[in-house]
């Protein structure tokens, strides 16, 4: 999910900061997540939105990544 989720956040362009700020999460929190560490759903499910995507297509893309 975490390598996922940082190339998501840099093909959109967005530093940690700013995808933190959209998703309404602390930046040390998206850094842990892009890290591996596991999330809590409702995390996932904010940085999720914050990409414009559901939390399933999140979750889908890491699964066919591997991550």
């Amino acid at each position: 999910m975490g390598q996922t989720v940082q190339e998501l956040r840099r093909a959109y362009g967005f530093s940690q900061g700013q995808l933190a700020g959209r998703a309404r999460i602390l930046v040390k929190t998206l850094r842990k997540v892009e890290s591996g560490n596991t999330a809590r759903p409702r995390t996932i499910e904010r940085i999720a939105r914050a990409l414009d995507l559901t939390p399933m297509q999140l979750y889908e893309r890491a699964a066919a990544a591997g991550t």
